[in-house]
């Protein structure tokens, strides 16, 4: 199957989103590991800040006074409003990092011309750039409303705008794809 296509901003912002799910599904029992130690650190931190080592008038209080007892002392709500800056501020940047990297790389950008097989996929670019790869340097692919992103197995990904493609091209192009990568 040959197939041209020329990817644009939003569409590489859209295979970040995609690919960024797929990560955040895969990682979520690291993350809630690390949230739970966190966590418990935290509440040991608040408990030992009180100088009271005796745990049990502790979770009595904690148990009588609800969250009171945490949000009274000041102790949590200034660290609360930090974690939510820190992490708004985390977002504008991967967005902002998302803009960059699209912007600075001319393989990004331009005509893109794939032949799939199911032996290999040739790509080439009016960058200038081309290769001819085997599908077991691809992990996996996942599709988003307007793309396809293969992923490599190195964790790279190459981002196939199927925003003017046919209904016809994409269901031969998503058929090819599940009878050599699984899907995600």
């Amino acid at each position: 199957m040959n197939f041209n296509f020329q990817v644009s901003e939003q569409d590489f912002r859209e295979a970040q989103r995609v690919y960024g799910k797929y990560t955040l599904r895969r990682d979520r029992g690291k993350i809630i590991l690390w949230a739970s130690i966190l966590l418990v650190l935290l509440l040991l931190w608040v408990f030992m800040q009180q100088g009271s080592v005796d745990f049990e008038p502790l979770v009595r209080n904690l148990r009588e006074n609800g969250w009171h007892l945490l949000l009274g002392h000041g102790h949590l709500l200034p660290l609360t409003v930090g974690v939510i800056v820190g992490l708004a501020w985390l977002f504008v940047a991967s967005q902002r990092q998302a803009r960059k990297n699209f912007s600075k790389s001319p393989t990004s950008q331009g005509e893109f011309a794939i032949s799939l097989t199911p032996a290999d996929l040739t790509v080439s670019n009016s960058a200038g750039t081309s290769s001819k790869d085997s599908w077991n340097l691809f992990e996996l692919w996942l599709e988003g409303k307007n793309v396809i992103v293969l992923v490599s197995r190195s964790g790279n990904q190459f981002v196939i705008s199927v925003r003017m493609a046919s209904a016809e091209q994409r269901s031969e192009l998503c058929s090819l794809l599940a009878n050599v990568l699984p899907k995600r």
